[in-house]
């Protein structure tokens, strides 16, 4: 597996870090890219974004060009990472085991997302967790679905595979939206782009890969506001579903931010709390319902981590 890690020059622990993980995991292949420092730029007069979104932005394009570049050494993926990615040690079976048939016309794979909070995608996502967690009790390998990102995705760019078809296509699209503005962040043109079925996108669950816990409080993205709650349970909801998360330290983790006060006035705190306890309980239900009359394996396709590259 070839690819590229995105790594600002300031950011040497998260080089490290990667560095380390990445021998661990046998991905020798995966190659430091210098990351765009967009505290440094001028912003275009036409960007609606900020300089720290540019400056991810453009580590992106580096990224995608990079990959279009090796296109010419074979037919085979690539791995696009940011520094802050934690990468699930079934990873190097899973890639193993796919070839880029597996994935049709898509152009880019998400080995995490931030999902859509709707009943339908958590319940996707849920299905292929306990799943995964059902063969691994069983002293089996887990195995991993490929979804349409339709249904899935909202934003993130943590991870991701390009495909051939993402290598030859993706760089002219890039270029385009990067003279127009950009008029969104990466993650959020990606959506766009995915919602106008201008690109076609697959999210592998259970999650491959996930950003760290702490990533919302220590953000290099200089406008993020490291106290905003929703960012730290958003980062929380993705790890839910990332193949080798510990319970224990996501729900220390989760424990303080839940039931802060959101609003106040009372009627209006009491009426958010109530909407997200009837929400709790139509998933929790939808959920074991799901799994009663049939095993929940809801995924278009399957792929067991195992070192011959078998298939589920």
């Amino acid at each position: 597996m070839q690819g590229h890690y995105i790594n600002l020059e300031r950011s040497a622990d998260r080089r490290a870090a990667m560095t380390l993980q990445l021998q661990q995991l046998g991905l020798a292949g995966i190659a430091r890219m210098p990351a765009v420092d967009g505290q440094m730029l001028a912003r275009p007069a036409r960007c609606a974004i900020s300089q720290s979104e540019l400056g991810c932005f453009l580590s992106h394009a580096l990224a995608i060009d990079a990959a279009a570049r090796d296109a010419g050494e074979g037919d085979a993926l690539r791995l696009v990472l940011e520094d802050d990615t934690r990468l699930s040690r079934d990873l190097p079976g899973v890639l193993r085991s796919m070839s880029p048939a597996d994935f049709g016309d898509a152009h880019i794979v998400l080995l995490d997302c931030q999902p859509y909070m709707s009943i339908a995608a958590l319940q996707a996502l849920w299905a292929s967790l306990r799943t995964y967690r059902e063969d691994r009790a069983a002293g089996q390998p887990g195995r991993v679905g490929i979804y349409d990102a339709q249904a899935l995705y909202y934003w993130g760019a943590n991870a991701y595979l390009l495909t051939p078809r993402g290598q030859r296509e993706l760089p002219a699209l890039v270029a385009a939206e990067l003279q127009a503005g950009p008029s969104l962040a990466f993650d959020m043109w990606l959506n766009r782009l995915v919602r106008e079925q201008r690109i076609v996108a697959s999210v592998l669950a259970p999650f491959l890969a996930a950003p760290h816990l702490e990533n919302h409080a220590n953000s290099t993205m200089a406008d993020r506001d490291p106290l905003a709650l929703p960012i730290a349970l958003q980062t929380a909801a993705r790890a839910i579903f990332f193949a080798d998360d510990d319970i224990d330290a996501l729900e220390a983790y989760v424990r303080p931010h839940l039931r802060q006060l959101r609003a106040g006035e009372r009627t209006l705190q009491l009426l958010a709390e109530m909407v997200g306890e009837m929400a709790a309980n139509d998933f929790v239900v939808a959920a074991v319902r799901a799994a009663q009359p049939e095993d929940g394996r809801a995924a278009t396709s399957d792929h067991r981590n195992d070192s011959d590259g078998g298939h589920g």
